[in-house]
């Protein structure tokens, strides 16, 4: 008796996206025969048409993103539209065009603060410009605050009305803020209002010197020496010792 053999089928799979495999095993005669069927695993989108999220109300569905990401049309509720991902809409990733945050930002600053509204407020410009020079790399002096680890406290960073708090009225119109500790964070017990000169002696630049016992910048040293700045310099150069922080007092 002739007994033909019948090799196994490779089934083929279908060019199709989200296919997975059903595998059916038949037994007949041989016992060897294995078939493998593939049917197409469908995603079910999610209709987001008509739903509320934050601030966004979805209109209609979008292209896909570039990445395959569902999206979609909405309307914010100041009127701006544009394509928002779907993924971001229900994970509260974006709840508005930007109209929040910039709502929130300026509700902060109606504040009333000493009877007149926070940008009004004479410090407002001063506790800005902190801001900025220890938090946007953008700015020209971030190098010499933010660039070198410098920081504002979370109290003042978080509220202008402490702030304003903290530091008193400004003295006059030639003192502005200057940290005690050049090397320290803006902070209650690490600032003060002090002049252009003020502010010089105190710069990390500056030629410490010791008279009399006492430190001071080389300025302050002229001054109390009754000697031009220039020439104490230029003297100092031929005789380090003279004037040194490092030498004790006698």
């Amino acid at each position: 008796m002739t007994h033909s053999f019948k090799p196994p089928q490779k089934a083929e799979r279908p060019n199709a996206k989200n296919v997975e495999p059903d595998l059916a095993i038949n037994t007949g005669e041989s016992g060897m025969t294995t078939d493998i069927q593939y049917t197409e695993k469908k995603t079910r989108l999610i209709d987001l048409t008509g739903k509320v999220f934050g601030r966004w109300t979805v209109i209609s569905r979008a292209a896909n993103s570039p990445g395959g990401q569902a999206m979609w049309n909405c309307v914010c509720d100041c009127g701006n539209e544009t394509t928002v991902m779907g993924n971001n809409l229900r994970s509260g990733k974006t709840q508005s065009c930007g109209c929040y945050s910039r709502q929130r930002t300026s509700e902060r600053c109606r504040k009333v603060i000493d009877g007149v509204l926070s940008t009004e407020h004479s410090l407002y410009r001063t506790w800005g410009n902190m801001l900025t020079r220890c938090s946007n790399p953008s700015c020209p002096q971030y190098h010499n605050y933010g660039g070198r680890g410098i920081k504002v406290c979370d109290r003042w960073m978080n509220s202008f009305a402490d702030f304003v708090a903290d530091v008193g009225a400004r003295p006059s119109p030639e003192h502005s803020i200057d940290r005690i500790d050049n090397d320290g964070d803006y902070a209650p017990g690490n600032v003060r209002w002090a002049t252009r000169t003020e502010q010089n002696r105190n710069s990390r630049h500056n030629h410490i010197v010791a008279l009399h016992g006492e430190r001071m910048t080389l300025s302050e040293a002229a001054e109390r020496l009754n000697a031009p700045y220039e020439r104490l310099k230029y003297f100092l150069r031929t005789n380090p010792d003279f004037l040194s922080p490092t030498c004790k007092a006698a």
